[in-house]
């Protein structure tokens, strides 16, 4: 019996370069392309057909090949430069597909002052790493992070971290590309946030700086006031509403903390949607009663045109303020050989700050946890109290009469 071997069906060739097909999968769709030369090639995810289908047509043009991807400093000067600008000195002329809208997508989180500053910065950190030098396709996350360390030798974590963000949103817009597949920025280390210590003041200081203030700018003043007696945050007291107003019993003022105002001006829900009753003093009921004039509703706290105010407005104001003093304290030392007093740093954390030791120094830390919103007593005694200047020389003195005076090196004459 003579065997005869079975027909199989001929293998089906790939198809040239030219061909591709749209790929759906779960609610990502994505760009497919077959070639002899270089075999499957698929996009990045898409979110709509027509995206991958814009993909795929970038994919059979050829325009974008993964492995032959630009520079990183060639890609990233094509992003920041506008759609009419000649390319710089030395700088190549990339494929038009390279030239994304990352401006309208940065216009979302930066000002486009401060993208500019950003993107000037960051030519000149790029420049003196090897970053600058390496394919967009071979960009290693730990070249970044190296990066992000150096910035964050000389930079605050804010401004690192806005460093990053840039970096990131530039590789995201690799990915619509498809020069890259997962952005190498994504998780990046920053390092533990620092931030500067809040300045507490001094019983003086609490009766003072208003009067200071006062004469200043008396809405500010009674703002102020409101946050020193009540333990508020800037946009809380920008939210106050005349509506807020309670007497919980005879003769006690009180108001509702029910929401707050962002720096957009967006009025929000208040930290943990938790409202809580704050009890106000008499010099914070006063500052309240000038403001509203009247009023039964709307912001307590408002511009001339009854718009709310914002808490960035609080925050320049203040800054303002620390300069007007500053040049007060220069002009009465003129022709004094006394040294200028520095103005002390007084800043809105501050004051919520001083508004914790003052109620942790009561004895009341549950109360005061209360008013100031907080979710556990560890928080207002651990991280918002301060110990006092006074409170602390106290100590010393109670640990000095403990011991004695020993008077061993106490000057006597010869």
């Amino acid at each position: 019996m003579i065997k005869t071997k079975k027909k199989t069906a001929p293998t089906p060739q790939r198809r040239q370069k030219g061909g591709g097909s749209i790929v759906v999968r779960g609610s990502k769709y994505y760009a497919r392309l077959r070639t002899k030369d270089l075999g499957e090639r698929f996009s990045a995810p898409c979110a709509s057909r027509e995206a991958a289908e814009a993909a795929l047509k970038r994919l059979i043009g050829g325009d974008v090949d993964p492995r032959n991807t630009p520079l990183f400093k060639d890609y990233f000067g094509a992003l920041i430069r506008e759609a009419d600008d000649e390319p710089e000195a030395g700088q190549p002329s990339l494929p038009d597909v390279y030239y994304t809208d990352v401006r309208g997508r940065l216009a979302n989180r930066y000002k486009s002052s401060t993208w500019t500053i950003y993107e000037t910065v960051l030519r000149v950190w790029i420049a003196d790493t090897r970053i600058a030098t390496t394919r967009v396709g071979e960009l290693k996350k730990k070249a970044i992070q190296t990066l992000i360390d150096k910035i964050r030798q000389e930079k605050e974590w804010g401004t690192t971290r806005r460093y990053g963000s840039c970096i990131h949103t530039v590789l995201e817009e690799a990915i619509a590309d498809d020069l890259i597949k997962e952005n190498p920025a994504a998780e990046l280390n920053y390092g533990k946030r620092g931030r500067k210590k809040a300045y507490v003041l001094s019983k003086k200081q609490s009766l003072d700086l208003p009067e200071e203030l006062y004469a200043y700018s008396p809405r500010l003043s009674a703002m102020i006031v409101v946050e020193l007696d009540g333990g508020l945050r800037p946009g809380e007291v920008c939210a106050l509403s005349a509506e807020d107003l309670d007497m919980p019993e005879e003769g006690s003022w009180a108001i509702w903390v029910r929401r707050a105002i962002n720096r957009k001006g967006e009025v929000i829900s208040v930290k943990d949607d938790e409202a809580r009753l704050v009890y106000l003093t008499d010099d914070a009921l006063e500052a309240i009663a000038q403001n509203i004039k009247g009023r039964r509703k709307g912001h307590i706290f408002q511009t001339d045109t009854g718009k709310p105010l914002r808490p960035d407005y609080l925050g320049t104001q203040l800054r303002r303020f620390r300069k007007h003093l500053q040049r007060k304290l220069e002009k009465a030392a003129e022709g004094s050989d006394q040294p200028i007093a520095a103005v002390p740093p007084f800043t809105h954390r501050g004051f919520r700050r001083t508004f914790a030791t003052r109620g942790v120094r009561s004895g009341d830390v549950k109360g005061t946890q209360h008013l100031l919103g907080h979710a556990t007593a560890e928080m207002t005694t651990g991280i918002y109290a301060e110990p006092e200047d006074e409170s602390m020389r106290k100590t010393v003195e109670a640990i000095q009469a403990s011991v004695g005076y020993r008077g061993l090196f106490k000057a006597t004459s010869g």
